[in-house]
């Protein structure tokens, strides 16, 4: 991969200075009682009526909200304690990135039925990590949940076996992608390969300096981190999460239009 060309220092914390008090904000909002309403008669209403007990909006607010925290973790760690590990801020980012779009997968359709099926997608796969996860120690009705979850979809016409379908970060990227919608998924793969401790993600992208180990043949090189990567990945990240807000916002009522396309 090639370097990226070298921003000045002064440009990158201005663009901090701008991006770091709107993550402070999304981070103040999380832990407030009601940060995310949704009006009388939106959509999500009538998705939380139709799925119920299970919300499409609790699926929409798990997803932001850990997006959100953990770019926050990201800001707190590069921005106020200027700390630049290697590897965490892509692992940071990457989280935020897939909860983000996971999100925005889920409530991007037109259609209530196929918000409903995504939620319900989300919930069992939900139930089956936790069954993987705990099966050693803990008793999880597994077949219980996903029969709930199946007849709810079918009693609002969707097949329950699509219903509870297992679902994959990377299908949820084709089908943004197929559905015209813009994911980063190449940054989402960079930032794995960071969490993964892969050569071709660090080689690509980290700043290089050969060090000589005595003899002629041989060097060590020394891999840093860059103030320029880390805030790449942070926009990458910020832009994730204001994608599934403004989809959010839309479907709870807040909004006349959906700001997320287009």
């Amino acid at each position: 991969m090639e370097q990226l060309a070298r921003i000045p220092d002064e440009v990158l914390h201005s663009k901090w200075r701008e991006i770091a008090p709107l993550i402070d904000v999304l981070a103040t909002r999380i832990g407030e009682s009601e940060p995310f309403p949704v009006v009388t008669g939106s959509a999500f209403t009538g998705d939380d009526r139709g799925a119920a007990p299970y919300s499409v909006t609790y699926v929409a607010n798990a997803c932001l909200f850990s997006a959100i925290d953990h770019l926050h973790a990201l800001k707190a760690l590069v921005w106020d304690a200027r700390l630049l590990h290697t590897s965490a801020p892509a692992t940071l980012a990457r989280s935020a990135i897939e909860n983000a779009v996971t999100g925005l997968w889920v409530i991007s359709p037109a259609s209530r039925n196929e918000r409903i099926s995504r939620s319900l997608r989300w919930y069992a796969q939900d139930a089956r990590d936790q069954h993987r996860a705990t099966a050693n120690f803990s008793a999880v009705d597994l077949a219980g949940k996903l029969e709930r979850l199946g007849a709810i979809a079918e009693v609002r016409g969707i097949s329950a076996s699509s219903a509870i379908s297992n679902f994959t970060i990377t299908s949820v990227f084709k089908e943004l992608k197929a559905a015209g919608r813009e994911a980063a998924e190449f940054e989402w793969r960079l930032a794995s390969g960071f969490a993964h401790g892969r050569s071709w993600a660090s080689m690509g992208v980290l700043e290089r300096e050969e060090l000589p180990l005595g003899d002629d043949d041989n060097v060590v090189l020394r891999l840093t981190n860059s103030d320029q990567m880390a805030l790449y990945f942070v926009l990458k990240a910020l832009h994730s999460i204001e994608q599934l807000l403004q989809r959010r916002e839309f479907l709870a009522g807040l909004r006349t239009q959906d700001a997320s396309v287009g």
